[in-house]
């Protein structure tokens, strides 16, 4: 075993470490898994270009960064999804988030959820078409999803926060799940739009998961401000659910747009072509379509955003390291 994995964080040896090996006398920033490095990239090199290398541990995930934390320091970062530690200070790991600046976090879920913001999916929505443009409109979507979501997480948070009760994340996250529904429907104009409808079973699943607790309206205003001073609004909510379920949800609505969108093309391609220009139209409509609906390339060229507010928090932690 190498000195440099025995001693990830000795900040007297990464520098000399990384130019030995690496060639460039670098600090260290270390994330969950190294599918997250060309995030953070973006983000420290935006205000330390060129002064960090991006890696993980030898042993991945949030688990194994957590017993460093305390060791967290200028040479020696770490970045991770805030999940819910960010918005439960109260907790173990929330304190860390809070309380050591040298532990860089999305200030959202996680990093799926700091890419998705609805204004830029709204605006990827909208350039998907042949010759049916769409009225699939996803900012409303996510406003009346993330009021629900909103309504949940006040609860959650003061159960957990306030009062320290171990709840169930994956049943929490369950009551945000639709993506078992038909969501993209056509309208009366024969164009594809969302059906707000199925946003009504999730009132439902909050109700039920949180029915073996008592919140007082005095608790749930305190859980309210609480979350407000955080920065999490009714407008935002959506972006401190599991990112993978709301990345899954955008991505379900995008092939049932892709389906819909293909079906109205072709009724009108058999309307008015004949013989072998059906296929051959029928080939440049499913090509375009599909070239139009790949949101994972598209969310990771989504730049370092100023009106983002998350990104305006990811930033702004990231520069109070200079002073």
């Amino acid at each position: 075993m190498s000195r440099f994995s025995q001693y990830p964080f000795e900040a007297s040896y990464i520098k000399s470490y990384n130019l030995i090996n690496h060639g460039e006398a670098k600090y260290n920033l270390y994330t969950e898994d190294d599918s997250d490095n060309w995030f953070w990239e973006k983000f420290i090199d935006a205000f330390f270009p060129n002064q960090y290398r991006i890696l993980s541990l030898t042993q991945r995930g949030k688990r194994a960064l957590e017993s460093y934390y305390h060791e967290a320091k200028i040479e020696a970062l770490i970045a991770v999804d805030s999940d819910f530690d960010y918005l439960c200070p109260n907790t173990d790991c929330g304190n860390s988030l809070h309380s050591n600046p040298f532990i860089l976090h999305t200030f959202s879920y996680s990093r799926e959820s700091a890419l998705i913001e609805r204004n830029y999916i709204q605006d990827f929505l909208a350039n998907i078409k042949f010759t049916v443009i769409n009225e699939v409109d996803i900012n409303q979507f996510l406003q009346i999803f993330s009021e629900h979501v909103f309504d949940g997480l006040t609860n959650f948070i003061h159960l957990k926060n306030f009062n320290h009760i171990d709840l169930n994340y994956d049943k929490f996250h369950q009551c945000f799940h639709l993506t078992d529904n038909q969501i993209v429907i056509v309208n009366s104009d024969n164009k594809p739009s969302i059906d707000m409808s199925v946003l009504d079973s999730i009132p439902q699943k909050i109700q039920a998961y949180f029915e073996p607790y008592t919140v007082s309206s005095a608790e749930y205003e305190v859980a309210q401000g609480h979350l407000n001073s955080l920065g999490v609004t009714t407008n935002n909510a959506y972006r401190f659910i599991n990112g993978h379920e709301l990345e899954n949800l955008i991505t379900s609505i995008i092939k049932q747009l892709t389906t819909t969108l293909t079906n109205l093309e072709l009724e009108f391609i058999k309307r008015d072509f004949q013989g072998q220009q059906i296929n051959d139209r029928k080939k440049q409509v499913e090509k375009t379509l599909r070239e139009e609906s790949q949101i994972k390339p598209y969310l990771r060229r989504y730049l370092i955003c100023d009106s983002d507010e998350v990104h305006q928090n990811i930033c702004a932690q990231i520069e109070d390291l200079k002073t």
